[in-house]
């Protein structure tokens, strides 16, 4: 699915990954993208990645550990990829910071690729038997406060579901809206 979302945006001149773990989708951006920047908080899954990309002889990624408030938008991206990270952000106003990271990111008119886990009847935080805590956003929820921070749905494909507990896995390409400035001359989204 994600192969199908990317081929039908077409090739960018750049990509940043948020959260790219192990690289595995990295690689795949990086086939279209000629500059891609990934970036995840684990040093251990960053070497991995890097060493992933060299074994597969992959050139155009530059690898980073830094968590997204270090990632400093000195640069825009055509696209902006976070997959599988904002349902660990579990407090309301860091998940909103998150977004508008993302939305800082992105050049005007580019794209925000999103993968999430959501809920279909209500938000909830969740911890498993392992620890791992999340927070799953229900996705009416979720859709409407994207489109509020200026962010335009173009496709969505439910990747998979757990209709036992409520949850849909999906994948998101989002359009940002043009910035404009307003009348005091600050850039408003």
């Amino acid at each position: 699915v994600l192969k199908r979302t990317l081929q039908a945006l077409g090739p960018v001149a750049s990509a940043i990954d948020i959260g790219c773990g192990t690289g595995r989708y990295t690689l795949l951006l990086a086939q279209y993208a000629a500059d891609v920047q990934a970036y995840d908080v684990s040093a251990g899954l960053v070497s991995q990645a890097q060493e992933t990309a060299a074994a597969n002889g992959v050139q155009n990624i530059g690898f980073h550990c830094a968590e997204i408030e270090r990632v400093l938008p000195a640069q825009t991206f055509d696209l902006v990829a976070c997959m599988g990270v904002t349902s660990c952000v579990i407090d309301d106003l860091a998940f909103l910071a998150t977004i508008d990271r993302l939305m800082q990111l992105s050049r005007p008119g580019g794209h925000v690729l999103l993968v999430d886990t959501l809920s279909t009847r209500h938000g909830h935080v969740s911890t498993d038997a392992s620890g791992y805590v999340a927070h799953y956003r229900a996705a009416t929820d979720y859709r409407k406060i994207l489109e509020r921070r200026g962010l335009e749905l173009t496709s969505s494909t439910v990747l998979a579901t757990a209709e036992d507990r409520g949850l849909i896995n999906s994948l998101s390409l989002y359009r940002t809206r043009p910035r404009h400035q307003n009348e005091a001359g600050h850039r408003s989204i």
